[in-house]
């Protein structure tokens, strides 16, 4: 998972209810061979209480 592949994924495990996975790969024991992007994931990090609030309450945060 490279470049803004991580970040898709990241994004499509969310959709599926997987919150901790995002957090997992922006760690540092997530190893991947290219640079992560910690701006985007970071911006998706920030969202995850109102991501969780909403997947809780709908089953769905889109």
């Amino acid at each position: 998972m490279e470049k803004m592949k991580g970040v898709m994924i990241c994004l499509v495990r969310i959709l599926l209810g997987d919150f901790d996975f995002v957090l997992n790969y922006r760690g540092d024991e997530f190893k991947t061979l290219f640079p992560k992007r910690f701006a985007e994931l970071d911006k998706i990090i920030a969202a995850l209480p109102e991501l969780k609030r909403k997947y809780d309450e709908t089953g769905s945060v889109v």
